[in-house]
């Protein structure tokens, strides 16, 4: 074998292995950065399907919107409340999660202001 081609091989297997370790990293970078903007896009996807949320200068109990949660989703029923997220800024919800006996889950949305459930999935 001569010189010129076991350079020219080697120079194809670099390339080759070359281009599929850069798709590879490609791949890791966007689904990590997926993962690490995960919050700001759910924050984000939340306001564009259930609109913006007005601050105001007085934001309810966690009390208080349980029991709203809980009057719209009583405990007999298929869900019941097993967790409420408190809202991150003076714009964005409470979230409260809800599950069933058959391991189903729900996510209602409640204004902090008013006390309105502005919408679930």
């Amino acid at each position: 074998m001569n010189r010129k081609k076991v350079r020219d091989i080697v120079f194809y297997l670099h390339r080759s292995i070359g281009f599929c370790v850069g798709l590879l990293l490609i791949v890791v970078g966007l689904t990590g950065s997926l993962l690490v903007f995960e919050q700001d896009f759910d924050h984000f996807m939340i306001s564009q399907q259930y609109g913006h949320i007005t601050p105001q200068q007085v934001q309810l109990s966690p009390e208080s919107v349980v029991n709203t949660i809980e009057a719209k989703y009583p405990a007999r029923g298929d869900f019941h409340l097993f967790r409420i997220y408190l809202p991150d800024t003076p714009s964005s919800p409470y979230v409260g999660q809800l599950s069933s006996t058959d391991v189903q889950r729900k996510e209602v949305f409640v204004n902090p202001h008013t006390g309105k459930i502005i919408g679930e999935r």
